[in-house]
């Protein structure tokens, strides 16, 4: 597990051009905002070598019935972009 003053990582998926991070979110018991699920980041920035890169959350989903979160797995199914997340 991995963490960070914004994110707390079970585990990652990156998507095939490294520029999109699929997380494996646990929520810290004091958010107020749901349930562990999971986060999408883009790190086109850290991806492309810029210095001191900037990396942006792009949506976060959270359900209740969410357990521990374990990998989150990028797909594309039929030209759409999707994610495969499972619970312990």
């Amino acid at each position: 597990m991995r963490t960070s003053p914004t994110w707390i990582v079970h585990k990652l998926s990156l998507s095939a051009d490294g520029t999109r991070a699929y997380l494996a979110a646990l929520t810290p018991v004091s958010e107020v905002r749901g349930g562990s699920g999971l986060t999408f980041l883009t790190v086109a920035q850290v991806q492309h070598w810029v210095p001191s890169p900037v990396v942006t959350q792009i949506s976060t989903l959270t359900w209740p019935e969410a357990s521990i979160p374990q990998n989150v797995l990028p797909v594309t199914i039929h030209g759409h972009s999707d994610a495969i997340e499972f619970d312990e």
